[in-house]
């Protein structure tokens, strides 16, 4: 049973991050900037890039016995 909802969850972030690091998403984030005129998509890709990670670490983790 956790095997399968492991998977799942796996499957979600897969989805997520597809969503999130896709061409519309960047392309909005393109248009925003910083004050100083600094855009604000490496931000986006970075922040987006690390939260798959770190999901994808916390979803693997085995849980305490």
């Amino acid at each position: 049973m956790g095997d399968e909802r492991c998977r799942r969850r796996q499957a979600a972030i897969f989805i997520v991050a597809v969503l999130l690091l896709n061409a519309p998403v960047l392309a909005i984030a393109d248009r925003a900037s910083l004050p100083a005129g600094v855009p604000i998509t490496p931000f986006v890709l970075f922040t987006g890039w690390l939260a798959v990670i770190v999901a994808g670490a916390v979803n693997t983790r085995r849980p305490r016995a």
